[in-house]
């Protein structure tokens, strides 16, 4: 199971890194005031505040996403299967850890804050799934290769 860590790894890390960046396009929607706030020093506190607690309430979603991963290349599933089931995988994880972060005002969850935080690290979440080469395993006759 360790061998097959690095896919998800990879989709999950890209959501930390990226998404408080798409974020960012949200609350400023033009180019240069985005460009004047990226070189700003409030801009690197609230990345870095940002990249450490989304990528500890998130580290569940990563295994989760990890087990899902390792059981179905497993399975000699094809790579459009697994990279489909892996978007669902990762949006519902996405979704199950905003509604954690939200149950002191669970009534509220669907408002346009937590539909533009879902988003912001949805989008990279599915944007990795897409993009990252997916390790399959084939079986033969004389044992099992890795590709």
């Amino acid at each position: 199971m360790l061998q097959h860590y690095r896919y998800p790894f990879n989709v999950w890390l890209t959501s930390v890194l990226i998404g408080p960046l798409v974020l960012l396009f949200k609350f400023k929607p033009t180019v240069a005031t985005v460009l004047s706030s990226f070189f700003s020093v409030g801009f690197i506190e609230y990345y870095f505040v940002a990249v450490l607690i989304g990528g500890f309430c998130s580290i569940p979603c990563f295994l989760f996403l990890w087990l899902c991963y390792t059981l179905l290349i497993k399975k000699d599933t094809p790579v459009w299967l697994i990279r489909v089931a892996l978007a669902l995988v990762s949006l519902l994880c996405c979704i199950a850890v905003f509604i954690v972060m939200s149950l002191p005002d669970l009534k509220n969850f669907w408002g346009r804050g937590n539909i533009i935080l879902i988003s912001a690290y949805t989008i990279p979440l599915i944007a990795g799934v897409l993009m990252y080469k997916v390790t399959t395993v084939k079986s033969k006759s004389d044992g099992i290769e890795v590709q």
